[in-house]
Parts: structure tokens; sequence; C-alpha cells
């Protein structure tokens, strides 16, 4: 089905099984499969992307968990100092430095639980599950444009026997 765009043999001539008898229109079918294939390449840089980054992105996720767990202990050992300057010399620490020692704690267990589950989530199989998607995105692309491929082959109509031409 499809219009015509050129009849390659005319009626007498002998065409051998396979020779191409005439072309459809395809030019929408070319646009779509160019379009198709351009859709390929990004959907494979941005799988090669997701590549590259999952060992760094792991790396951060680790470094920043470092980070706030030294944040923490510093934190949790600024507030016993406090504490315990608090006990022993009540003069020397008012009751809004404690509150801020103990504000600075609380705010840096908080950032290491978050730093924590971060690091977990990346390194648990995240990324592995982004590429897989990715990977996914690529195949069904790429059966995608088989299907073009296909069509733009049935919109060659072939004689599917030798014999002469009558019509």
């Amino acid at each position: 089905e499809g219009i015509v765009e050129e009849y390659l043999v005319n009626e007498g001539d002998y065409a051998v099984a396979g020779t191409i008898l005439a072309k459809l229109r395809t030019v929408d079918l070319e646009i779509e499969k160019k379009r198709a294939e351009a859709d390929l390449k990004l959907l494979e840089l941005e799988k090669a992307e997701l590549e590259l980054s999952e060992p760094r992105e792991i790396e951060r996720a680790r470094a920043e968990k470092g980070a706030a767990e030294a944040l923490l202990k510093f934190a949790a050992d600024r507030l016993a100092r406090t504490q315990t300057l608090l006990a022993t010399s009540p003069d020397v620490i008012t009751q809004e430095e404690l509150e801020e020692s103990i504000s600075a704690e609380a705010a840096a267990r908080e950032s290491h639980n978050a730093k924590v589950a971060a690091f977990e989530l990346a390194s648990g199989g995240l990324w592995k599950k982004r590429i897989d998607q990715a990977s996914a995105k690529v195949e069904a692309q790429q059966q995608a444009i088989g299907v073009l491929e296909d069509e733009l082959e049935q919109h060659t109509i072939r004689a599917p026997f030798a014999g002469y031409v009558t019509k």
C-alpha cells in the first residue's frame, strides 16, 4: 500500500525472481528512520554517561559519608566537652552555648544519616538498575529501527518469481 514513485520495468520485460519492479514512496519512512537513529544515538550516549558516572558517583557518596562521619564525631565531641565544662565550671559556659552544641550535634547526625542513606542507595545497585534501564531503552530503539527498515524494504516491490511483465 502506498504511492508508486517509480516503475523500473516495462510491460513485456523479462524479470528474474527478486528483480525490483517498482518502488513506493518512502520519504516519510526515511525521515522517521533518521529520527529513530538519532534517538538511538542519544540513548546510547545516555547509557555511556551512566556507565562512566557509576564508579565516580559511588566514590562521591562514600566521600560525603566519610565527611559526615567526621563532622558528626566533631559535633558529638564538642557537645560532650560543653556538657562536661557546664557540669564542672557552670560560670564558663552559657545555656545558649550548650543549646548551640546540642543543635550542631543534631544537625550533624541528620546530615550523617542522609549521607549514609545516599551511599547505601548508590552502592546498593541503583546505578546498575539505571544502566540496565538504559540498555533496555537502547535495545527497544534498535528494534524500532528494525521495524522501520522492514517497512522500507516492503516499499520495494520485487518479482516473486521469474517471468514476463504483463501489466
